[in-house]
């Protein structure tokens, strides 16, 4: 599988942090849309964008530990 956030053919750490530091961007604009109602889609897109982004945490914390 092909990485998105990588900005080279190399996964590197700092493209982790970068695509990570997107995503909870991301998170931030998506908490700003909810409303009292109808919102349920954005509720489930922050929680998939909040998954992947320990997704990363943990894959850079693995290979910290290497």
């Amino acid at each position: 599988m092909t990485d998105l956030y990588l900005d080279t053919e190399q996964n590197t750490l700092e493209s982790k942090m970068n695509y990570m530091n997107f995503l909870l961007h991301e998170i931030r604009i998506l908490r700003e849309r909810i409303q009292p109602h109808d919102t349920g889609h954005i509720h489930t897109t922050i929680n998939t964008l909040e998954q992947r982004v320990n997704e990363i945490q943990r894959e850079m914390i693995s290979e910290r530990d290497r």
